[in-house]
């Protein structure tokens, strides 16, 4: 993980609401989110893209003092489930990269929020950042951590592998474990 000086004010201040708005989530820290999700077609619905992936570089942003960190991770697609448009000039395929914008930092103890890991294998809900400065491939988790599920220990990729939810916690009825089988339907 590196620790980068602040980007571009654009990128930077447009990640910095994303992340803010998609960090309201129930966590630990009893925040509240404006949706929250009953099914996972009703996530997926709200989801631009849909993934199974795995996390590697990351990146860390201090944008300004007395604001929170803003960890950058990329993502290697293995599988593209769901993609919200298919009139998308740069449409996501399976090896491409996206990166995952997220507020907090794995290495800080007062995070409020379920950062990714890097080698991890997830199963992502993901909202298009959509700002100006943000490239195409630039996305944050939809419902804060209510759109990341995370591969059960060993498993193997198959329709079988199962996927546990990462904030069992939070006021989502989302389902605890999703086989790879369940999420495509």
């Amino acid at each position: 993980m590196r620790v980068r000086p602040s980007r571009c004010a654009a990128l930077t201040a447009g990640a910095l609401v994303a992340g803010l708005v998609s960090s309201c989530g129930t966590s630990s820290t009893s925040a509240s989110r404006h949706e929250l999700f009953a099914s996972l077609n009703e996530i997926s619905q709200a989801s631009d893209l849909v993934i199974v992936g795995r996390t590697d570089p990351q990146d860390v942003d201090s944008p300004a003092r007395d604001w929170p960190d803003l960890t950058v991770s990329t993502a290697e697609v293995l599988e593209v489930l769901a993609h919200g448009s298919t009139d998308d000039a740069n449409v996501t395929t399976s090896g491409s990269l996206v990166r995952v914008w997220q507020t907090g930092r794995n290495d800080n103890a007062d995070a409020p929020m379920l950062i990714l890991e890097p080698g991890g294998v997830y199963l992502l809900y993901l909202t298009h950042m959509g700002l100006e400065g943000a490239g195409d491939s630039d996305y944050y988790i939809t419902g804060a951590t209510a759109g990341v599920y995370v591969l059960s220990g060993g498993m193997e990729l198959s329709e079988t592998a199962v996927f546990v939810r990462a904030d069992p916690t939070s006021d989502d009825t989302l389902p605890r474990e999703v086989t790879l089988g369940e999420a495509r339907d």
